[in-house]
């Protein structure tokens, strides 16, 4: 079988079309082929005409198709996908299609072959960054996903071998980030390298924020410090692409080495600007992470020093800045504010009698429930287990303030629903007055304790306003307190303050 017998039945279309051509006899030998399909490998054509047709194939692709093959007395058209060895041992991925054919009592196979490069890197390519991005989206340890695209470089680009080093936060030097394929030797003495235009491929790709190609690292200036150690691994070329942040910062570099000398391909280059975006995204992601992570400890740890965290309340400090602030807007308005310290009646029975954790269930509910009646004006804390304390400001005056108490006492006396059953608790308040000329925080809170103290000794479930008496000595069971109600002097007994009341006595209530 040969060129000239089949011209004229076959000729334009097996040997005429940039397309690779091949005739095969009935024994798998090449008869004859196209100048395309040879120069497709590498070839003259007749470098390959009497070799066998699996010569131009992968062997494992030939073991996996060899049965597939048509029997002559078959026209059936056979499609089958292989990888074709160039003379120079570089593979490509081609799309195979057969047919057996007679001329003249002879069998002979055509075949035709296209070129699957650009469609198979696309779908690898494509595979890769789509098991990347889910291992960046499952949060997995950055060290996985960077060793993920080193692996990847190296399984679409054989055989190179990849690193990532990673910049530090000076951005003065790269650090080992992931290299599953490098010598550990050369990964430790090339670990913290100085980031500059004579640093290898890395740390210069890392200083000009550009890809540097060094086809032959024995000849390359930049990598006249470290070119017998690379030698010395057998790594004879190496490229470095910058990996930089969305904003433009180094945040490392990505690197293919080859045992030979070599000069990128469009393909390499494709390939490494996909991986350093993945790897870009992978480390600002990571970034993210961690500063959400520290801003979350810095919340937490801010909260725990402000904040009552069973609560959720402002504790004394918080409270403290709180008040301070308020004052100062009261100095500015000429305005007066109150302080009530309320005291919870026999919490610690509660707790004893039904336990701790129904005892904080209570706080939450009571919490709630001080929340919404104070705001908007005023703030509530939380001082101690049983105790709460609420910043009144602006404030009319004593009557506004012995309201909001009132309302407290009536709002707290109401049962809570726990574990399966009512609890009933009720309090004891003390109130301060203060303006914000004169006022002193930590010297209202003290006033509006002791106010608490009297209430409660003179039977609980009372609120008391802070006198000078309060201070010097113990007072009697009745408290007589020079003032004016319509005209009239009041003495004020075991009932509650009428909030028209002029001045604001220790009045216990007697019923509760």
């Amino acid at each position: 079988m040969d060129k000239q017998s089949i011209m004229t039945h076959y000729g334009a279309l097996y040997f005429f079309m940039p397309a690779v051509q091949w005739v095969v006899n009935e024994h798998g030998v090449i008869a004859d082929m196209n100048d395309y399909a040879g120069a497709s490998l590498g070839y003259d054509r007749i470098e390959l005409i009497g070799a066998p047709f699996q010569t131009i194939f992968h062997p494992d692709d030939w073991a996996s198709l060899a049965h597939l093959l048509p029997q002559p007395a078959d026209e059936t058209v056979r499609t089958f996908t292989a990888r074709t060895v160039h003379k120079t041992g570089k593979l490509c991925a081609v799309r195979v299609h057969m047919r057996w054919k007679t001329l003249n009592d002879t069998p002979f196979l055509l075949v035709s072959c296209s070129d699957m490069t650009a469609e198979t890197h696309a779908e690898r390519l494509l595979a890769e960054q789509t098991h990347i991005l889910k291992q960046i989206a499952k949060h997995e340890p950055l060290d996985a996903i960077l060793t993920s695209i080193a692996k990847a470089a190296e399984a679409l680009r054989p055989p190179a071998v990849c690193s990532i080093l990673l910049a530090d936060d000076n951005g003065r030097r790269l650090y080992h980030g992931a290299a599953p394929s490098l010598p550990s030797a050369y990964i430790e003495a090339m670990n913290g390298i100085e980031i500059g235009p004579q640093s290898g491929s890395c740390g210069a790709a890392a200083y000009q924020k550009e890809v540097v190609i060094a086809s032959n690292v024995a000849n390359d200036p930049r990598w006249t410090s470290y070119a017998q150690l690379a030698l010395a691994h057998g790594l004879r070329a190496c490229w470095s692409m910058p990996i930089l942040s969305s904003s433009g910062h180094v945040l490392g570099t990505l690197a293919f080495y080859y045992p030979t000398e070599r000069e990128p391909e469009p393909e390499d280059m494709e390939i490494m600007s996909a991986l350093s975006s993945l790897a870009s995204l992978a480390l600002e992601h990571e970034g993210t992470r961690k500063a959400l992570e520290e801003n979350r400890r810095l919340y937490d740890s801010l909260f725990h020093y402000h904040y009552d965290e069973l609560t959720g309340l402002p504790n004394r400090r918080r409270f403290l800045q709180l008040a301070k602030a308020m004052l100062s807007k009261l100095k500015e308005t000429k305005q007066h504010g109150a302080i009530l310290y309320i005291d919870l009646d026999g919490f610690q029975y509660i707790n004893d009698s039904f336990g701790h954790h129904i005892g904080d269930e209570l706080l939450q509910q009571m919490t709630a429930r001080l929340r919404e009646r104070v705001h908007p004006h005023g703030i509530v804390a939380h001082m101690s287990g049983d105790e709460f304390i609420v910043l009144l400001a602006p404030v009319a005056g004593h009557q506004e303030a012995s309201a909001i108490a009132e309302d407290l006492l009536t709002l707290i006396a109401q049962p809570f629903p726990l574990a399966e059953q009512t609890i009933f608790i009720t309090a004891s308040i003390g109130i301060a007055l203060f303006d914000g000329e004169q006022a002193n925080v930590d010297t209202a809170i003290r006033q509006a304790d002791m106010a608490a103290m009297e209430a409660k000794r003179k039977g609980k479930n009372s609120y008391c306003l802070y006198e000078e008496a309060l201070q010097h000595q113990r007072l009697p069971n009745v408290f007589l307190l020079a003032g004016r109600a319509r005209g009239t002097a009041r003495v004020l007994t075991g009932k509650r303050l009428s909030r028209g009341a002029r001045l604001l006595v220790p009045a216990p209530h007697a019923g509760r």
